[in-house]
């Protein structure tokens, strides 16, 4: 009899030891992200609740990485990587137009590459308008692959100086497949007025009007401003809720030690399509001073913060 007890306290250790160390390594990989590991996070994460049976679970990023391609070294690159694995498909706005850009995103996805996963990405041509830049898509192949060539809406050439890339992905999840659309933007700044180009949006609904659709990047204006209308209108509406500001300030306020500027970056997601469980900026200046000593030294990897949303995706 006491050999069985023995044999069954053993089980039921090892049983508990496996649970911890399946909770630790979900906390070590939300710690990346910038986001604290509740509970409920790690068990999305699993994929075992009942409400994911009949949908796709991604982890969607999108981040203005300040030119990107002129001035990134090693350094900052494996530090990107670091703050994206864990994403399913993210979006990058100002990389610059010559091969150094190109050559910058390639980088990202070898160091990506290194971390555990399999990633590929799509680069726009240069846009058309004043400031111009490139955007680029970069994505884990396990789950999501290219549904057809991406390309820049010409229909918003002229609405917007540097026009939407819109790429369509397959995406698949919990033994289901279907597609999605992406539209990635950088409006002009605040000082030239991007309300009108946020407006231009709304052409979309018409453009696209049976896609699942999401529209991320750096809008230069935040979310409660009329100029959204039109788009929340299409039911396009942001994941980011509230004021969470993702610009960088240069030092900390001196009277309240607030590290944030503006709140510009989102991503908009149709419904009802896409669930949004989760949506958060990810929190760089929690590395002040452990990996850069000061605010001023990560924004030498951006002015801004990268932004995600955990979705839903009905087939």
């Amino acid at each position: 009899m006491r050999y069985y007890w023995i044999v069954f306290l053993f089980i039921i250790g090892f049983a508990c030891k496996e649970v911890n160390q399946n909770y630790f390594q979900q906390a070590m990989e939300h710690q990346v992200l910038g986001i604290s590991p509740k509970k409920e996070d790690i068990q999305y994460d699993n994929g075992k609740e009942k409400p994911q049976n009949n949908t796709i679970p991604l982890v969607i990023v999108s981040w203005n990485i300040a030119n990107f391609g002129g001035s990134k070294g090693e350094s900052e690159i494996a530090y990107m990587a670091k703050k994206l694995r864990n994403a399913d498909i993210v979006a990058i706005q100002e990389v610059v137009i010559g091969p150094k850009g190109a050559q910058a995103i390639s980088q990202l996805v070898d160091e990506l590459n290194r971390t555990g996963a399999k990633w590929d990405y799509v680069l726009s041509d240069p846009t058309n308008g004043p400031g111009t830049e490139r955007y680029a898509f970069l994505f884990k192949t396990k789950n999501v692959s290219i549904k057809q060539k991406g390309f820049l809406i010409k229909e918003l050439d002229e609405a917007i100086d540097r026009e939407p890339f819109y790429q369509k992905f397959e995406v698949r999840g919990n033994g289901l497949t279907t597609t999605i659309s992406l539209v990635n933007i950088h409006t002009v700044p605040k000082s030239k007025g991007p309300e009108k180009e946020i407006q231009a949006l709304a052409r979309l609904h018409t453009l696209f009007p049976n896609d699942k659709l999401l529209v991320m990047g750096d809008f230069n204006t935040h979310q409660n401003s009329p100029a959204f209308e039109a788009l929340k209108g299409g039911q396009c509406h942001p994941a980011l809720k509230g004021r969470i500001r993702t610009t960088l300030k240069m030092e900390p306020d001196p009277v309240n030690g607030e590290r944030y500027a503006n709140d510009y970056d989102n991503i908009y997601c149709k419904s009802p399509w896409i669930t949004v469980t989760e949506a958060n900026r990810i929190d760089l200046t929690q590395d002040v001073p452990n990996v850069y000593p000061d605010l001023k030294s990560i924004r030498k990897v951006s002015d801004h913060v990268p932004v995600y949303a955990k979705i839903l995706v009905k087939p």
